[in-house]
């Protein structure tokens, strides 16, 4: 399994890769757009846990794998665009780290930081993500009309990855076996088999092989809001900006 596995990766890594071009960058955003009317979307991002089998201690911190939901895992991040394609997966971290810190320490987000993503482009995540210029969140309590529609917008537009999660777990039923264990291997060798799972997917997207869909991801954490990272001035501008221009 594990040379298979490594092999996939080795010669397919490429299949996966977000667009860095402006006219990829712009083919995205208006995939998004068709189905959302939200602009300026190049991808949407969440997390979502693969279950493993406990990891030796002798090893590991096994505690770091151990899940709010009592399981042990490896929690892996996943940007999509609107045909469920993965652009960027990260499937390095225990399923103890949060969201929102995976997504600090990704080099996508420094890529965006040091502009390698064009300007005016974002990516969409849920409210456990903090706000960012490049990275939009729903509007918190929306009081007005117009941030109901955008909130509306971003969710039909962000519902992309919880499908994707969904489509991914149907067609690898090994990412979807927590009453089994999970994957029977150490967390390394785990996080390279969903990686090599995200390249295959991609394959079966680019040639339209289908798959039932079954219901996304559940390990979304609502409870953590926007209100709980620290303030972004001119993400809340970016966002309440085109609120007005978009949404009124």
């Amino acid at each position: 399994m594990p040379s298979v596995v490594n092999s996939i990766i080795r010669r397919l890594g490429h299949k996966i890769s977000f667009p860095r071009s402006r006219e990829q960058q712009l083919d995205v955003s208006s995939g998004f757009f068709i189905i959302s009317q939200m602009p300026g979307v190049v991808g949407a991002i969440d997390c979502t846990h693969i279950a493993i089998k406990a990891p030796p201690a002798s090893k590991y911190n096994e505690e770091s794998f151990i899940n709010r939901k009592g399981f042990h895992s490896i929690n892996v991040q996943v940007v999509c665009d609107s045909q469920l394609r993965i652009l960027n997966i990260n499937s390095l971290y225990p399923g103890r780290m949060h969201d929102a810190f995976i997504w600090r320490n990704s080099t996508l987000r420094e890529n965006f930081e040091d502009g390698v993503i064009g300007r005016g482009l974002w990516l969409l995540g849920d409210s456990a993500y903090p706000l960012e210029t490049w990275l939009l969140t729903p509007v918190g309590n929306p009081s007005a009309a117009a941030e109901l529609n955008y909130n509306a917008a971003h969710r039909k537009a962000r519902n992309t990855i919880e499908r994707c999660f969904g489509v991914l777990k149907q067609r690898f039923r090994c990412l979807d076996l927590k009453s089994a264990g999970g994957l029977q291997y150490v967390p390394e060798k785990s996080a390279k088999i969903v990686m090599a799972c995200a390249i295959l997917h991609n394959i079966c997207v680019a040639f339209n092989i289908p798959t039932e869909e079954i219901c996304g991801n559940d390990d979304d954490d609502d409870s953590i809001n926007e209100m709980e990272h620290s303030a972004n001035q001119n993400a809340v501008n970016v966002r309440q900006q085109l609120i007005l221009q978009r949404f009124c």
